[in-house]
């Protein structure tokens, strides 16, 4: 009779490990159940991250924009050509001009330079101007010719 009792007592252990499984998945699925139910509301927050998002993104196009018009404007006055030194008369009796430092207007070497060059100014005298060695004024003109600002 021990040896049924064995049996008895097996097949009991191994339907409470079979109830307490099915109680186990049926606890996973009620809350994967609510977290469907909540998924729409995690939606609507998304969405309107992806509005947020978006009005963002058009003040940053406006803001871009409006720097790209400033940069033009300071391009323009850089275009303007070279400011008098306080009015110093030079020997000849004419206003000298003292070489602007490339720092000075805010813009870029290269955006300098090129508007030096539309000016019909010579590398050299673009180098001198900006007190620059004259190979770095030319690879900033050949960058100019090969990819534009």
């Amino acid at each position: 009779m021990k040896n049924m009792e064995y049996w008895l007592v097996a097949q009991m252990s191994l339907e409470a490990v079979l109830i307490g499984l099915v109680v186990f998945f049926l606890v996973r699925l009620r809350m994967w159940r609510q977290k469907l139910r909540e998924s729409p509301k995690v939606e609507s927050g998304l969405t309107e991250k992806i509005h947020h998002l978006a009005e963002n993104q058009s003040l940053l196009e406006k803001r871009q924009q409006a720097l790209e018009e400033m940069v033009q404007q300071l391009s323009l006055r850089v275009g303007q050509g070279p400011k008098p030194n306080n009015g110093v008369v030079g020997s000849q009796g004419q206003k000298s001009y003292a070489p602007s430092s490339p720092w000075e207007s805010g813009l870029s070497l290269r955006a300098q330079v090129e508007a030096l060059n539309r000016q019909g100014l010579s590398p050299e005298d673009i180098a001198r101007r900006l007190r620059l060695n004259l190979a770095e004024v030319k690879v900033a003109l050949d960058l100019c010719r090969v990819r534009p600002a």
